[in-house]
């Protein structure tokens, strides 16, 4: 439930060019008109449906990759390799999906090494991530002797610039954010807001423990967003009350929220549609098994309001489950298959596929972690 092109070239023999010769004019030798020599074929860029859907970070000793796979079917979108960005890395090959960042139309990949931030462009004759710049500190600069790193990568909403972490070795203050245009990324840096030193990217937080991410090294105090007008915007974490009454105070909903309760990044349920969440709150959020789903809305103090029940499976418990908003329903997962649920509808999630297709010629050989839904982008 829960995502090869071929071109046959036939070579032009001397046999056929002696053919094509003889059928020429005796007087008038064969010519070709002026800027007609032929031009390798041009590289068709891969469409925005191609890089969107349910999302696979796919990683073993030989390669690490990316797939899309259909929300419907299961199969196979496309195959974006991250080979060449990961062995940029001159210190260690990276299988942790958390040090990897796209950009939203996945055009642009980082990467966060002990050297810097390395940028990768997607080659769509390749289908891969091609590393260029790498966005490091001046190796003078540093604060009270400490060493200077750039973390906590992400891209803009639109996709045009990188935003970053100034961090300091030895800091105890406030560290700035800096940002770069996707552009030109090796230019002087700009100064765009300060936040908590060691703060993350929204990222490394949202959804992880629905989806089942191997990453698990506990929630940070906070986070940071980039508004649609380009601010910074610092998120607390949260301590919530446990969903059920009966509940232990480790079973409670964990995520992080601005001061007005005005934006929030979930981590064990996930977003809903305007501006409601999606999860279970008659068992353990952080479990692997869930016999009920319920939408609900959180307030300013991170309480739980408006709580309705969006399905109920006894027989066959849901291990996954993901927000599909172009389709206004829930992926889910099970041990057997994978279902649609279309919200506000009433009877039984309908079987939509057992397994994700990888197609014949990718190589799944290794582990793999889903990273959500994504839907096309569009400019």
């Amino acid at each position: 439930m829960y995502e090869t092109e071929r071109h046959l070239v036939a070579p032009l023999t001397l046999v056929g060019l002696l053919v094509l010769t003889a059928c020429g004019s005796d007087d008038t030798p064969p010519t070709e008109a002026p800027g007609s020599e032929a031009s390798p074929e041009e590289t068709v860029e891969i469409p925005p449906e191609d890089l969107s859907g349910l999302l696979i970070f796919n990683w073993s000793n030989e390669d690490t990759f990316v797939t899309f796979h259909d929300v419907e079917d299961g199969s196979l979108n496309s195959r974006l390799s991250l080979h060449e960005l990961n062995e940029a890395d001159e210190e260690r090959h990276q299988t942790d999906w958390s040090q990897f960042v796209f950009s939203p139309d996945f055009r642009n990949a980082l990467i966060e090494t002990d050297q810097g931030l390395i940028l990768g462009t997607l080659d769509d004759e390749t289908r891969s991530y091609t590393p260029g710049a790498t966005i490091a500190p001046a190796e003078e600069a540093s604060f009270s002797g400490g060493e200077i790193t750039y973390a906590a990568p992400q891209f803009s909403p639109d996709g045009t610039q990188i935003w970053f972490e100034e961090r300091s070795e030895h800091g105890e203050d406030d560290s700035r954010i800096l940002a770069v245009d996707v552009d030109d990324p090796e230019s002087e840096p700009d100064h765009v807001g300060d936040v908590p030193r060691v703060t993350q990217a929204p990222d490394t937080v949202e959804e992880v423990q629905v989806h089942g991410q191997g990453l698990q090294v506990g929630l940070p105090e906070t986070v940071y967003t980039i508004s649609e007008d380009l601010d910074v915007e610092v998120l607390d974490l949260v301590e919530s009350e446990p969903p059920g009454q009966d509940s232990a105070p480790e079973d409670a909903l964990e995520f992080l929220m601005n001061e007005d309760g005005t934006d929030i990044v979930p981590s064990n349920f996930v977003r809903g549609p305007e501006e409601t969440f999606i999860g279970p709150l008659e068992s353990a959020p952080q479990e692997d098994s869930h016999t009920q789903l319920s939408q609900f809305s959180l307030d300013e103090e991170g309480a739980v309001t408006d709580e309705e029940v969006l399905l109920e499976t006894e027989g066959n418990p849901i291990n996954r489950y993901w927000y599909d908003s172009q389709g206004d329903r829930l992926l889910l997962q099970t041990s057997d298959a994978y279902y649609l649920h279309t919200i506000g509808e009433d009877g039984e999630p309908e079987r939509a596929f057992e397994a994700l297709d990888f197609g014949d010629d990718t190589d799944v050989a290794g582990e793999s972690d889903s990273l959500g839904v994504f839907q096309p982008h569009e400019d």
